[in-house]
């Protein structure tokens, strides 16, 4: 599936909110100034065909030189992966325009254009219709179902997980509803992936890394759903340019820029958004801002009195065509969380979450000739957060990146990078009298000032035998191949220590039909000592205890049937050595170190998915592992956060007329009720429903206005964590119930 999503309209408005008409960047001809501009106009042409041998859903961006006659006399590539960019460039050069007009001089123009592809749910191949590109009411075009990704990696895209209850709209929320994500507790911004523990999770907006993506308390991501485009599980086996964490990697990749106002606000009973972009200097510049505020806690005083959440973000981006080939951009971006629970027995209020984060990256883009790009950025940071009463630990960092993507004919396509990070640590010590001397100077060890360095490189190669390439588009056949092959390259160093990693990659994709792909990964990642359950602004010095090592395997078979229905089946496993672990919430002192383990994780996800085509759709995942842990004079155990079995049941209805409505089923396993004494026995198992009913209403030529009513674990269910024993007997301890009831007006343009 192909969409134009952002280029010319053909004689009809553009198809969706962000699909702008063009604006000429730049005029060969000059003319009076008083004489109007007319852009030019597609009047026949088909889209460009999805390249088979590709699988992901891309962006490229692409300007196009049309002639005062109103042909297209050059394509450049400004943006986008070499194959894709190839496509959208053989399908331009046979576009035919009506010219851009001076008054009624026909003139030269250049147009900048954005195409979204998006996998077809059958078999590869160019689109079976070439009539020119109809038009679209609003709202119509959306990129959904059938987005199959790259080898141990899973994306979804906003349109998939608009309608999803319990994601609130979001893009990132809906991470946890893939198979092989095992939340921690529900409502919290972490997750264990495939036996890994919650700190070996990274987060990359983009290529930008993040301390966490989502706000507390089931809130929306810390960046606003404007910005954000698709959201992916990367497997920590998968490619090379991902790295650092021995677990997964939730990437979030953002929209390109848009090039005509555009505009999305929403006001709920927990919170609001809005976000604004537009270009400027005739196109060759965009700016975009978008912030959310949160009055959530409001509602918890009602339903919740024991709990205190509160959370807001603020993103901006800019960006400025320095010249036809370079572009430079500022991103800057700032968060805030707290939430809080008042202890039952004392009465007082314990801080459960409290982070700051704050972002400005620098970055230069330019395109290189054969279709390959190269990217420069320069990143500072700043995090804080809050520990036992008033005291505070912060991060000051700066970080450099740079990569290179570069293709050589159809077959082959080279990306290497490098990059490096110094993080100044601090924080407040409690007063020297409050603690016994031995404590007082464990904890200056653990959380006082400190300086910690880690800088590496890497580098992938893609082979695909079986591509074959006419001078004007691309055909494949099954079966397909592709094989990728990488490595990467670290030295971490603190106080005086240093160690080095390295980290080979391997991962093939086999398409024998049509309908089934074989999907396999392998790869081994490092990472510096770190606490379970990761704290922004906390680390463990002098690379205490050494480097965490996981070495990582899956194997996915993927059938497309009947009705656009998609199964997937993966078979994993994890082996690790050197990792931290810990009894969640289970002891008073959740970011004591404990001594490194080796551990194995084994698992069986299964996930049944269709998109809302027609009237219905699903998400269904089920997910089956056992995670393993034993040390040195301990013998094999269950992993203190093994969780058994996952289900995630979401069903989506189009009841016509602007409405829909949905449901999801989110039911996992409790925790071991013992886990130090080796003994089966679990906590209960939670379960959480969440409801969602929405209406919208179309608003003009290019906006909408609509309703939604949602209901985030509308059961009103406890979950426990853990079980003090005591003479008198056993009792539980449960967090919540957590539940955010929500209704709001949302509309755009």
């Amino acid at each position: 599936m192909v969409a134009l999503v952002a280029g010319l309209p053909l004689g009809a408005p553009p198809a969706r909110a962000q699909t702008p008409a063009a604006v000429p960047a730049a005029a060969a001809e000059a003319a009076p100034p008083e004489e109007p501009l007319v852009p030019p106009r597609l009047v026949a042409g088909s889209p460009p065909a999805y390249p088979p041998e590709r699988t992901e859903a891309v962006t490229v961006v692409i300007t196009v030189v049309v002639a005062p006659d109103g042909s297209v006399r050059e394509v450049r590539a400004l943006d986008g992966h070499a194959a894709f960019l190839e496509a959208a460039r053989g399908a331009a050069l046979r576009w035919q325009f009506e010219p851009a007009r001076r008054g009624a001089k026909a003139i030269a123009a250049t147009v900048r254009i954005a195409i979204d592809f998006a996998p077809p749910p059958m078999s590869p191949g160019p689109p079976s219709s070439s009539h020119p590109l109809p038009p679209q009411p609003l709202e119509e075009i959306v990129v959904r179902g059938t987005r199959v990704a790259p080898p141990a990696s899973v994306n979804l895209g906003r349109a998939d997980i608009r309608q999803m209850p319990g994601a609130m709209g979001d893009p990132l929320r809906a991470i946890d509803v893939l198979p092989g994500v095992l939340p921690t507790l529900s409502g919290l911004p972490y997750f264990y992936t495939r036996g890994a523990p919650p700190s070996a999770t990274g987060y990359y907006l983009d290529d930008l890394p993040l301390p966490y993506l989502f706000h507390v308390g089931l809130g929306p991501s810390i960046i606003h759903p404007g910005f954000v485009r698709t959201v992916g599980l990367e497997s920590a086996g998968g490619h090379a340019r991902y790295g650092r964490f021995t677990g997964a990697f939730v990437v979030a990749t953002t929209n390109p820029p848009t090039e005509e106002l555009a505009w999305e606000g929403r006001i709920r009973v927990i919170d609001s958004s809005a976000f604004v972009a537009a270009p400027f200097a005739n196109g060759k510049g965009h700016a975009a801002v978008g912030t959310t505020l949160s009055y959530a806690g409001l509602l918890l005083g009602v339903f919740a009195p024991d709990y205190t959440i509160d959370y807001r973000d603020f993103a901006a981006r800019v960006s400025y065509d320095v010249g036809p080939r370079d572009r430079i951009s500022i991103f800057s971006l700032g968060a805030y969380d707290f939430a809080g629970q008042r202890d039952v027995e004392s009465g007082q209020r314990q801080v459960l979450f409290g982070s700051e984060v704050y972002r400005v990256d620098l970055k230069w883009q330019r395109s290189l000739t054969g279709e390959g790009a190269l990217r420069t950025a320069v990143t500072w940071g700043y995090d804080r957060s809050r520990l036992a009463g008033h005291r505070f630990a912060s991060d000051q960092s700066i970080a450099a990146r740079t990569a290179l993507v570069q293709p050589f004919g159809p077959r082959w396509e080279m990306e290497v990078g490098a990059d490096a990070r110094i993080d100044s640590f601090d924080a407040d010590l409690p007063s020297v009298h409050s603690l016994t001397r031995a404590d007082y100077e464990e904890t200056a060890r653990l959380f006082g000032a400190h300086t910690d360095t880690v800088a590496g490189s890497y580098g992938s190669l893609t082979w695909r035998p079986l591509t074959t390439r006419g001078p004007r588009e691309s055909r494949v056949t099954p079966p397909t191949l592709e094989l990728t092959s990488g490595v990467r390259t670290a030295v971490y160093s603190s106080e005086g220590r240093t160690l080095p990693a390295v980290d080979p990659r391997m991962s093939l994709v086999l398409a024998p039909a049509s309908r089934v792909r074989l999907l396999t990964s392998h790869g081994l990642a490092h990472q510096a000592p770190a606490y379970s359950l990761p704290v922004p602004a906390v680390s463990i010095p002098a690379l205490a205890g050494g480097l965490q090592e996981s070495l990582q395997s899956s194997v996915t078979g993927e059938v497309t049937g009947s009705h656009d229905l998609v199964g997937t089946a993966t078979v994993f496993r994890g082996v690790f050595s050197n990792v931290s672990d810990f009894v969640l919430l289970q002891n008073d002192f959740p970011l004591k170190r404990s001594p490194p383990l080796r551990g194995a994780a084994d698992g069986l996800e299964l996930s049944l998915r269709r998109a809302l085509k027609g009237r219905f759709g699903a998400q269904v995942s089920y997910t089956l592992s056992r995670s393993t842990r034993d040390g040195e004079r301990e013998s094999r155990r269950l992993s203190s956060y093994d969780r058994r079995h996952v289900v995630n049941v979401a069903l989506l209805f189009d009841l016509g007329r602007g409405w829909t409505a949905g449901a999801r089923s989110l039911v996992y396993s409790g925790l071991l009720r013992d886990p130090e004494s080796g003994s089966t026995d679990r906590l209960p198992a939670f379960m959480r429903l969440d409801v969602r009913l929405a209406k919208r209403w179309k608003w003009g030529k290019a906006g909408y206005v609509g309703l939604v009513a949602e209901g985030l674990n509308v059961t009103a269910s406890r979950e426990t964590v853990a079980l003090r024993c005591d003479d008198a007997g056993c009792k539980a301890r449960n967090i919540g119930p957590l539940t955010l009831p929500s209704v709001g007006i949302e509309g755009g343009m």
